[in-house]
């Protein structure tokens, strides 16, 4: 079974294959998983507090003393993109359907 879905309207799409199965009882049971990797760009935005609460660990470390001096109390911009990636046949789809008759 092929389909092509298309969840924003935008051309990207995820070309899933798979089964269908006619189970002994009336139900079907359809399995899919994503022929192509699929690319997920993440925004993070925020900020991050430095304070001596969060950084104590670092900042016990003789090596790391002069930054945490440097930066202490302060805020630091955590805004970043980051492209997560779900590898050829990993995301797997399992739709058994309810009975439909008594």
């Amino acid at each position: 079974m092929r389909i092509r879905y298309d969840k924003d309207g935008d051309g990207n799409f995820v070309p899933p294959k798979g089964k269908i199965k006619f189970m002994e009882d009336g139900r079907m049971q359809i399995t899919l998983a994503n022929e192509n990797p699929i690319l997920i760009d993440v925004e993070v935005r925020g900020k991050i507090n430095i304070t001596s609460s969060n950084t104590s660990g670092l900042c016990s470390n003789v090596l790391f003393a002069w930054l945490c001096e440097a930066v202490a109390n302060g805020v630091v911009d955590a805004n970043t993109r980051i492209r997560l990636e779900i590898s050829k046949e990993q995301l797997h789809l399992n739709y058994i359907f309810p009975f439909t008759q008594q």
